[in-house]
């Protein structure tokens, strides 16, 4: 559930309208290893564990290139 909503945060942020309370509007529609393609733009996600034990401090990463 993370990884898919930080990318669709993602891409209504490169978007230039956040999600404004609109998940639903940055559908992803299909996933390629790290990637998801959300509305349209392909994201990449990776999860990043800090310590060594990843159930407590776990993070979602996701970014794209604003240009594609």
């Amino acid at each position: 559930f993370t990884r898919a909503w930080s990318a669709k945060e993602v891409s209504a942020k490169v978007a230039g309208t956040g999600l404004s309370g609109r998940p639903k509007d940055f559908p992803i529609t299909a996933v390629d290893g790290e990637r998801l393609l959300v509305a349209g733009r392909w994201v990449r996600t990776t999860i990043d564990h800090p310590t060594d034990t990843p159930e407590e401090q776990a993070h979602v990463v996701a970014w794209t290139d604003p240009d594609r």
